[in-house]
């Protein structure tokens, strides 16, 4: 699936009968399409944990400061949202996380903690449809529909429909996506572990 084909799923619903070939071709629709794309897909992303997009990375330490850290790490190129600080030591602690922030300093961003060689879990701006699962590509096209009916076709009982049934498919979706994980589990075992 690309880009095209989840724009053209949205305008579909919206009831836009011509489709696009490109994001870039001069139609009302395809302008519409890309104006919002990037800004509805990254938040999209940042709105739950996603499988294809949840990464984990080894931080890159900073010779900068800040006072009342001890370590500044170069927030990550593609990082949408940042999840969780931790480092080999402290990886099973979900529960008990250490402190952290984001912070810029001068024209750099970093992520500032109290953590040694420290690893960060977080959302990664994935742009290539291939990687997306079909659930995600789903989500996305009824949420442009959403983005898109207002300007499109001025219904606005059209556009409440459409985040109903993306808020409906969403929920489908991120059920789905987190049976893929088990660390609830993970959880329960040291807790009884503790009570032994």
């Amino acid at each position: 699936m690309t880009k095209v084909d989840v724009c053209n799923i949205a305008l579909g619903r919206i009831g836009r009968k011509a489709a696009i070939t490109s994001l870039t071709e001069n139609s009302t629709e395809a302008r519409a399409c890309n104006r919002i794309w990037d800004m509805v897909r990254q938040s999209l992303l940042r709105e739950f944990t996603w499988s294809f997009s949840h990464r984990v990375e080894l931080l890159a330490q900073s010779t900068d400061t800040v006072p009342g850290w001890q370590y500044l790490y170069a927030y990550p190129s593609d990082c949408l949202q940042a999840l969780r600080v931790f480092n080999e030591v402290t990886a099973e602690l979900r529960g008990e996380q250490a402190k952290w922030d984001v912070l810029t300093v001068g024209n750099n961003t970093f992520i500032a903690c109290n953590v040694e060689l420290a690893y960060l879990e977080y959302t990664a701006d994935r742009t290539d449809p291939d990687s997306w699962t079909t659930q995600f590509s789903d989500c996305l096209a009824w949420r442009l529909a959403f983005e898109l009916a207002m300007p499109l076709t001025g219904d606005q009982n059209l556009r409440n429909s459409c985040w109903q049934l993306y808020m409906n498919i969403g929920s489908m979706a991120r059920t789905t996506n987190a049976a893929e994980k088990n660390v609830e589990a993970f959880k329960e075992r040291r807790y009884l572990d503790a009570r032994k």
